[in-house]
């Protein structure tokens, strides 16, 4: 496997690329908490907020649909079904929500 990563700084989000096998293939994409567009998932937005609150709507509205949640590799709450997860982002001394979105057999999977 032959990680790489292209930062699109204007944009606000890194992707990351992998070749398991053949050419490389878009593996993640992680949208910054401090700089990155808004994302949201199904009305909820996941970009620059109090993680612990991105986090609880996040888990309510998994547990309202009777999905499974699981915490990803990146140490945040997402569905197990949408390879998807909040992520903590530093922003000085303070930390906002960023969230990043995977390939189904990239390494952030959940246990």
């Amino acid at each position: 496997m032959v990680p790489g990563e292209g930062q699109f700084d204007e944009a606000g989000d890194t992707a990351r690329y992998w070749s398991p096998e053949g050419p490389p293939t878009l593996a993640a994409v992680t949208v910054d908490g401090r700089t990155g567009p808004q994302a949201d998932w199904d009305g909820i937005g996941l970009i620059g907020r109090p993680v612990s609150e991105a986090d609880a709507e996040a888990i309510r509205l998994i547990e309202e649909r009777g999905l499974e949640w699981v915490v990803h590799r990146g140490g945040g709450p997402g569905p197990k079904e949408l390879d998807m997860h909040v992520r903590a982002t530093r922003a000085g001394d303070a930390v906002v929500s960023g969230a990043r979105s995977f390939a189904p057999d990239w390494e952030d999977r959940g246990q």
